[in-house]
């Protein structure tokens, strides 16, 4: 049960910062002469972000629980 929790908070670890820290918000698609795109600037919030450091949290709060002695 350890190694599953060991390996659940650092697969969550790294998958909430990458999502925190790699994550582009503009995906605004060029326009062209016969296409005309409105690029939607959003929010100045980047939900991304703090969704990323959440499941890092969680993993971190994994990785803590696991290194807990157990109980009998």
């Amino acid at each position: 049960m350890r190694r599953l929790l060991r390996a659940g908070g650092l697969a969550l670890l790294v998958l909430g910062f990458c999502e925190a820290l790699l994550y582009t918000p503009n995906h605004c698609i060029p326009s062209t002469p016969q296409h005309q795109y409105a690029c939607d600037v959003g929010s100045p919030s980047h939900p991304h972000f703090v969704l990323g450091l959440a499941v890092a949290a969680v993993g971190i709060a994994l990785l803590v629980g696991g290194r807990l002695p157990q109980r009998d």
